[in-house]
C-alpha cells in the first residue's frame, strides 16, 4: 500500500512539473515573438518625443545625419 501511494506521489509530481515546463517554454516563445515584433533597426528612430520647450512633437529621424543629444533625467533625482 505504501509503495503504491509513494508512487502515485511521484506521478502528480511528474506531471505538475511537465505542466509547468510546457507552460514556461509557450510563454517564453510568446514574449520572443513580441520583442522580435517590437524591435527593428528603426525602431527607435520612427519613436515620437515631445520638445518641452516648445511642444512640438518630433522623431529623430527628422535630424538623421546630424548628431543628436537626447538628455533623459527625473525631476525626483538630485544628481540628474
Amino acid at each position: 500500500m505504501k509503495i503504491k501511494r509513494n508512487l502515485w506521489i511521484w506521478v502528480v509530481i511528474g506531471v505538475i512539473v511537465l505542466v509547468g515546463i510546457i507552460f514556461l517554454s509557450n510563454n517564453l516563445k510568446q514574449q520572443e515573438n513580441l520583442m522580435s515584433e517590437n524591435q527593428g533597426d528603426t525602431f527607435w528612430m520612427n519613436t515620437e518625443l515631445n520638445d518641452i520647450s516648445t511642444g512640438e512633437t518630433f522623431k529623430i529621424s527628422d535630424f538623421e545625419g546630424k548628431p543628436v543629444l537626447l538628455e533623459s533625467f527625473a525631476v525626483w533625482c538630485p544628481t540628474c
